[in-house]
Parts: structure tokens; C-alpha cells; sequence
């Protein structure tokens, strides 16, 4: 008997929002950067820039499979440096149930979208924070905002991956237990690469940022 596709995206859902819980734990909680901004206004403009990079998709083509590509990470390397966890989570989660009702996808779907980006996010933070709590001291702002950065960037790689292979993972009993393991492996290495790329983007913008906004 093969489970209807609703009944399989909540139990997708459930599976990931349990990973995303267990690395609450690791997760920090405040801030790691200052900004003069207030942390509503660095919200405000976090959940603007997601509704506008959501838009654009980079089609990738291998053969007769597909990836859709987004650049959300030149939004999200601001937010994990910027905002507090609890108001990143908050506005990722946000943007992704107003995207889905506007979209009229169904409740399974939605939570199962939902799931897979906070828990996507939750391991980017994870893994900036597990990186600065290593060694880096607060004091130095400058090695601070270098080390940040440069957690971000992994972090956004290691999310790209783990993601990747969790969802191909779970998605093998959906698909009679076989996969296409060449053109499955391409399409993680590729994400896991745009990931950094589009990361690494976001640091060079807000680099030119901190020299004139205007310069953006």
C-alpha cells in the first residue's frame, strides 16, 4: 500500500522539525554582531529582502533531472549575523507559510517546507555559533566579524549538504527504496557549492555596505 503524498510530507515534516530540535542546544540565542540598526528594523528588512529573493529561481538542467536553485543565502548570512535566533527563525518561518498560503499549497506541504527551512537555518546558526564559541573572544570586534563571517559561509555549505542528503534519505521509501545515486550526488554538490557562492556574496555586500549603503 503507498501512503498518500499528504500523509508522507507530515511525516517528512515531523523528521525534520525533530533534527531542527535537537540543535537548539547549540544554537546560541542573542545576536552575534551589533548593528546600529534596531533589531526590528534589520527584521523588517530581513523579511523583505526573503519575499524578494523567493522570486528568482536559477534553473540548473542535468540531463533529464532538474534543480531550482535560490540565492536565499545573501539574505540569510545578514540575519544569522544580525538578529537574534528567536527573530531569525521567526521571520524565515513566516515567509515561508505567507509564500505557501499565497501559493494555495496544501497544510502537509507547507509544514514540510516549513520544517526543512527552519531546520536549513537552525544548522547554519548552529554551526557559526559551535565556530565562535571555539576560541574567538568578543573583544575583538574585527576577528569577531571575520570569524563570523567566515562560520556563516560554512554554515551555509553544511546546511546545503546535510539538507540535501536528509531529504534523500527520507525520501528513499517514497521512492520504492532506489535512487539515482550520479545525478542525486551532482545536484547536492551543485547546491552545496551555490550555497557558498551566494553566502560568500552576501559578505561582500555587506562589506561594501559598511563602507556607503549607496555603494549597494
Amino acid at each position: 500500500m503507498i501512503a498518500s503524498p499528504a500523509r508522507t510530507e507530515w511525516w517528512f515534516a515531523g523528521a525534520l522539525t525533530l533534527a531542527a530540535a535537537l540543535l537548539i542546544p547549540w544554537m546560541g540565542g542573542g545576536a552575534l554582531l551589533h548593528s546600529r540598526w534596531p533589531v526590528a528594523a534589520i527584521a523588517l528588512a530581513v523579511t523583505g529582502g526573503f519575499a524578494l529573493i523567493d522570486r528568482f529561481w536559477i534553473p540548473v538542467e542535468f540531463g533529464a533531472a532538474a534543480l531550482m536553485l535560490l540565492a536565499s543565502e545573501i539574505v540569510l548570512v545578514p540575519g544569522v549575523l544580525y538578529l537574534p535566533v528567536w527573530a531569525l527563525l521567526g521571520v524565515r518561518g513566516f515567509g515561508v507559510v505567507l509564500d505557501d498560503v499565497r501559493g494555495r499549497r496544501r497544510p502537509s506541504l507547507t509544514a514540510m517546507n516549513l520544517a526543512t527551512t527552519l531546520l536549513e537555518t537552525s544548522i547554519v546558526v548552529a554551526v557559526v555559533h559551535r565556530v565562535i564559541d571555539g576560541g574567538v573572544s568578543a573583544a575583538d570586534v574585527g576577528s569577531l566579524q571575520r570569524s563570523a563571517g567566515g562560520a556563516a559561509v560554512l554554515g551555509c555549505a553544511v546546511a546545503s549538504l546535510a539538507i540535501g542528503v536528509l531529504l534523500t534519505g527520507i525520501m528513499l521509501p517514497a521512492r520504492g527504496g532506489t535512487i539515482e545515486i550520479r545525478g542525486t550526488a551532482l545536484m547536492i554538490a551543485v547546491s552545496a557549492v551555490s550555497s557558498t557562492m551566494f553566502a560568500g556574496v552576501a559578505l561582500v555586500g555587506l562589506a561594501i555596505a559598511a563602507v556607503s549603503p549607496l555603494l549597494l
